[in-house]
């Protein structure tokens, strides 16, 4: 039996002739099965959850006090190697891989009392052929829209729902679905589309939810466009190739006619080490990206 462990990680910040961040292990919940991806969830009463993608499910984990994580409740679903997890108000939803799941939708208002779920997998249709919706790589929520990435509908681009009316029952709105898209992020009506399998970043403007139109796409440095996060004024765009010695890379994309790579990063210490860039994120200025064995880097 496999044994796998979340690590619940402070940030802190020293500083010194420059900012230096560093993280600090507060605690670890250990689970009997193999474990995928991650989010967090802050009730309205200032309580901190971790949601937990599992093998077999999703786990909800109360953080009342960080130094002693416990597992409240899980919702179990299709086994699967990877799940993929986002909130909006007080729901989560969550996407899987593989399996018949659909759409997962928890209700956290009750929490930490009780839970509700559906599986949402209604039909969705696309050019006038209706496909039930089962299973999806990545999801992104922005602004009360949904956008489910790589699902099995059409060429497996990005579904775009609306969940502001009934968050239970979203109301699908169009779709940018040129390529298979493996992860999605949006801001300011810019869809970023990775297209891991043609190694291209795809920018799309979805002003017209109904009608994403293509404005740019971009070529990786190491064609294997994993995830993508832009700035806050996007005018930068932060993008991972899911290969050994790949870089992070940075883009202006200022002008979409003429995008501008500027920067590229490795982890100096194991460079040439086969060393995979995973997902990273931009907050405040900050990159926080994970690697497979190098842990979060912060930059």
């Amino acid at each position: 039996m496999k044994y796998q462990t979340v690590y619940f990680l402070l940030f802190t910040t020293s500083i010194f002739a420059q900012n230096q961040l560093n993280t600090k292990l507060v605690s670890q919940l250990s689970y009997t099965e193999e474990l995928n991806d991650i989010w967090g969830y802050v009730a309205l009463d200032g309580t901190e959850y971790a949601l937990v993608g599992t093998r077999n499910g999703t786990s909800i984990v109360s953080l009342v006090d960080p130094a002693n994580p416990v597992e409240i409740a899980k919702v179990n679903g299709s086994r699967s190697v990877w799940r993929d997890i986002k909130t909006h108000n007080e729901y989560a939803y969550v996407v899987a891989d593989q399996g018949e799941d659909g759409l997962l939708i928890i209700d956290m208002s009750s929490l930490p009392d009780s839970t509700g779920h559906v599986f949402w997998k209604e039909e969705v249709s696309i050019n006038g052929i209706g496909t039930r919706l089962r299973t999806c790589h990545n999801l992104y929520i922005d602004n009360g829209f949904l956008y489910l990435s790589g699902c099995n509908i059409g060429n497996r681009g990005v579904l775009i729902f609306d969940i502001n009316e009934d968050p239970l029952n979203p109301n699908y709105v169009g779709a940018a679905n040129l390529n298979y898209s493996h992860d999605v992020f949006v801001r300011d009506n810019l869809l970023f589309a990775s297209e891991i399998n043609n190694g291209l970043l795809g920018i799309y403007d979805i002003s017209d939810k109904a009608n994403p139109i293509l404005k740019a796409t971009q070529l990786t440095s190491s064609s294997f466009t994993h995830n993508a996060w832009s700035s806050e004024d996007n005018k930068y765009v932060f993008t991972t190739d899911e290969r050994p010695n790949a870089f992070l890379d940075v883009y202006d994309i200022s002008d979409l006619d003429q995008i501008q790579k500027v920067e590229e990063y490795q982890v100096l210490a194991t460079q040439g080490a086969g060393v995979i860039p995973h997902n990273t994120h931009h907050h405040n200025d900050f990159l926080i990206t994970s690697w497979y064995t190098e842990g979060v880097v912060i930059l």
